[in-house]
């Protein structure tokens, strides 16, 4: 799963290209999203990453404070926030920690959700862009096939006609191949247990 400042990223990002190549496709076949195992472990890998984030923000706070960082015994523990016992155990070290901790948590979720959000909506608009921008250099290009084939040459016309879907079939298909190489690319990945 491609990362962004050790973040992970479920969303893909089209581009003005991709958008272009959208003129062709007419089934959605270049909506891909990097959704992982699953909905509910990208969750969880998602929650773990801003979990660990916190954990290197306490240790770095804890380190200023003065604050030793002993070693503990081992425990475990599910579920989107620490242990009640660590929250108290936090709690009885920093006073209020706890809390600070639900907020920060809180946080970070609402923060990886709209920053997924904003990208997800940036790529979108890109790719919509580029969706029109196929569009119209279409529309220009059967107009200016329409005017030699029926005042210059009709295979002048016909060569510029079908230039210009030559142009869009093969961007559909190189991006219909690299989407493909990456779909495969995170089988793979998943597979050796890489995310």
């Amino acid at each position: 799963m491609p990362t962004e400042r050790g973040r992970r990223i479920i969303y893909a990002r089209p581009s003005f290209l991709e958008g272009m190549a959208r003129v062709l496709d007419i089934g959605g076949t270049l909506n891909v999203y990097h959704f992982g195992p699953g909905g509910a472990k990208s969750d969880a890998d998602a929650t773990l990453a801003d979990w660990q984030a916190i954990g290197d923000d306490l240790r770095a706070a804890m380190d200023d404070c003065g604050y030793p960082i002993e070693a503990a015994d081992a425990a475990s523990w599910e579920g989107p926030l620490p242990s009640p016992t660590v929250l108290q155990q936090y709690d009885e070290i920093i006073p209020g920690s706890a809390e600070r901790i639900s907020r920060m948590w809180e946080a970070r979720t609402k923060d990886r959700i709209q920053s997924e959000k904003s990208a997800v909506e940036a790529g979108n608009k890109r790719a919509y862009l580029g969706l029109a921008g196929g569009f119209i250099i279409s529309l220009i290009m059967i107009a200016i096939g329409a005017y030699a084939a029926i005042w210059v040459n009709p295979w002048l016309g016909v060569a510029v006609i079908g230039a210009q879907n030559a142009l869009f079939a093969s961007l559909f298909i190189y991006v219909t191949n690299a989407r493909r190489r990456e779909r495969e690319r995170k089988a793979a990945d998943a597979d050796a247990g890489l995310y």
